[in-house]
């Protein structure tokens, strides 16, 4: 590594030979030569390029680059150039404004009914004590114990975790099969011979193998990295009746990049997007100043028991109330059933800007806070979350 001295030592001696002119002090050479490597490599970093009359900075613009990479922040208070980044080395575009992306992907009308069935099929033999057609071998040893628990407080037929199957995939339709056949929702496969060789066959894929492949393959297009198309996700579907069905009703934000949420049966997951999240406190000379409406410093480190009282304090219903009334429109979205939410978490958050202003403000993305619906008594469930496997 060459020294800041020699550096500018050397810089200075160029110019004078190509006659330019020095109108610059030699601090400011010597402290851009001294930061110019400094935290290389690493994900989470900050370059300063000082301007001056010595020589052009490293960046004369503002550059368009990839989310999660090292992204300029231009700040005309004094002419620096900040790179900030996020905790993940890549985020796809379509968080650069929000946190929440929602796709109505709707069912076919018989894939619908087929899932509502094998429910259906999973209550029926889960209460005649048929373990091997209900599957209790998805089930692990905490998630049984909750069901007893559940049932011999709420009764049995009203509170159950009937199913819970996860697989991994890099191809979305092996993923797909895989996971509706585990799910029992379909069997035999049906099988096309190829008029024109009979040692060649194909598969006819069902419409809920098709869909599901079409749902898998839309979150792992927005998910895995440019570098590896076919990253491997693991995508699950979990089967309830009754309030056991709502897994998380405290307001969070996942440990994760980002996780597709999808009811298939049954209502979906309630979130805030971060373009709602802000509530108009007063209009001044400099702008608008706003507040969030979710406590960050309480989200996922409140010390509460009492679920009704954590969601309170992380989402006052009083802010709740006056941004909705700002906006004309509820700040809480509830996804439908076949409605796909993909959710970034705080992986993929903001987690440095510019100016301490921008921490407050609404140009930095945080995590998407969302929570499971409130279910009824014997209300029926099935649901999908897709995640990334590995992820840095």
């Amino acid at each position: 590594m060459v020294s800041p001295l020699v550096y500018t030592t050397s810089i200075l001696h160029a110019t004078a030979v190509l006659g330019f002119n020095v109108q610059t002090s030699i601090s400011s050479v010597t402290f851009t030569a001294a930061n110019n490597d400094v935290n290389t490599n690493t994900n989470r970093r900050r370059h300063v390029v000082r301007r001056s009359n010595l020589m052009p900075p490293l960046c004369s613009c503002k550059s368009p680059t990839l989310l999660g990479q090292p992204q300029s922040t231009y700040d005309t208070s004094n002419d620096d150039f900040e790179l900030h980044t996020t905790a993940s080395r890549y985020r796809h575009s379509l968080f650069r404004n929000t946190n929440a992306v929602s796709k109505w992907m709707p069912m076919p009308r018989n894939t619908r009914q087929r899932y509502e069935q094998s429910i259906k099929e999973l209550i029926s033999n889960h209460d005649s004590g048929d373990t091997n057609t209900s599957n209790s071998k998805s089930l692990s040893v905490w998630e049984m114990a909750k069901n007893f628990i559940s049932n011999e407080k709420n009764g049995h037929q009203h509170h159950t975790l009937i199913r819970n199957v996860d697989v991994k995939f890099e191809d979305p339709a092996d993923g797909a099969r895989e996971l509706l056949e585990r799910c029992g929702i379909i069997s035999c496969p049906q099988i096309k011979r190829n008029v024109d060789s009979t040692d060649n066959t194909q598969r006819l894929p069902r419409l809920e193998e098709k869909h599901l492949t079409q749902v898998l393959s839309y979150f792992q297009s927005i998910a895995a990295p440019p570098n590896n198309p076919n990253a491997l996700c693991r995508a699950r579907i979990v089967s309830t009746v009754g309030q056991i069905g709502t897994k998380c009703p405290r307001y969070h934000a996942d440990h994760v990049p980002v996780r597709l949420v999808m009811s298939l049966v049954g209502p979906g997951c309630e979130y805030i997007p971060h373009e709602l999240e802000f509530l108009k406190e007063a209009e001044c000379l400099d702008g608008v100043n706003w507040q969030r409406i979710v406590d960050r410093n309480a989200l996922n480190n409140l010390d509460e028991d009492d679920t009704a009282k954590a969601n309170d304090i992380i989402v006052s219903p009083a802010l709740l109330a006056l941004a909705t009334v700002q906006r004309g429109e509820s700040v809480i979205k509830h996804a439908k059933e076949g409605e796909a939410v993909i959710l970034m978490g705080k992986a993929w958050e903001d987690t440095r800007y510019a100016t301490e202003k921008s921490l407050e403000g609404r140009d930095l993305v945080l995590a998407a806070v969302h929570r499971s619906p409130q279910l009824n008594p014997g209300q029926e469930r099935m649901l999908l979350t897709v995640d990334l496997v590995d992820w840095d």
